[in-house]
């Protein structure tokens, strides 16, 4: 590998650049598209395809400090419409049910092999609508978020937690 000379940027730009409003909307992944995509996509020995929140090479990302867990909503039941300051990856194991976002109004039908991004501070919540449990697995930036301080929650009938620790 060979040494890349840096570059310089003016301090006020590189303030204006992290103050920017840098909102994103909710991405959802759809396990048929995917499956067409891996059926015509070369197959190459450390990777198949990448997912992209823009549809272009700028919505990629590279991330440290992931955790892994397995959410159950059960059958018939719903979680309550939250937000927080990491995100979640949901990878939409088995059953079917619907996500929807606070923020937004926005709702969508989820099922096995769907992806859904939900990014920091969107509020969200499931709802299982088949017999069997809605199970998901999710990948999240919590240990990130803890290692800077940052857990902070909003909860149900809870106003003021904006600055309150999770």
């Amino acid at each position: 590998m060979s040494l890349r000379v840096g570059d310089y940027v003016r301090y006020a730009d590189y303030r204006a650049h992290f103050d920017a409003d840098v909102a994103r909307p909710p991405v959802l992944w759809r396990r048929k598209e995917l499956l067409k995509v891996l059926d015509a996509a070369d197959k190459d020995e450390r990777g198949t395809v990448a997912l992209s929140s823009t549809g272009t090479i700028d919505g990629l990302t590279i991330m440290d400090g992931l955790s892994m867990t397995v959410q159950v909503v059960p059958a018939g039941s719903s979680t309550r419409l939250h937000s927080h300051s990491w995100w979640h990856l949901f990878i939409i194991q088995s059953g079917h049910g619907v996500v929807w976002f606070g923020d937004g109004g926005d709702e969508a039908p989820v099922q096995a092999g769907d992806l859904l991004l939900v990014p920091a501070w969107s509020e969200h919540a499931f709802r299982c609508s088949s017999e069997d449990a809605l199970v998901m697995a999710v990948l999240g930036n919590l240990p990130q978020q803890a290692r800077l301080s940052n857990k902070l929650a909003r909860e149900p009938g809870d106003p003021m937690a904006v600055g309150k620790r999770a």
